[in-house]
């Protein structure tokens, strides 16, 4: 469980982690793809262990209606991060800000 938390912290905060201000922690909205469930663990455990807060981010997580929904959200900037699996195709251009090796 470990290992899938820091890889679940790692896609999140990774490109935020080194421009994370330690004066104030940075907000950041993720919409999952579909309400909370297993898959979505190690996102909440993350949050439990406090890896956010260390990164300097203050995450809230948000209920999806399907991976369309939650990419277009994030396309819309309405959402910074999304557990969407089709990002690529809707909102490429908007993911390389925070993913530069997209």
């Amino acid at each position: 469980m470990k290992i899938i938390a820091k890889l679940a912290l790692a896609t999140l905060v990774a490109p935020l982690a080194l421009a994370a201000s330690e004066a104030a922690a940075q907000k950041l909205t993720f919409t999952l793809n579909w309400v909370a469930g297993g898959d979505h663990a190690p996102y909440f455990y993350a949050q439990k262990m406090g890896y956010y807060k260390q990164a300097g981010l203050d995450v809230d997580f948000e209920t999806g209606r399907g991976s369309a929904a939650s990419a277009q959200k994030v396309g819309a900037g309405q959402s910074q991060r999304s557990a969407s699996p089709i990002w690529r195709a809707c909102c490429s251009s908007a993911a390389r800000e925070w993913m530069p090796w997209a």
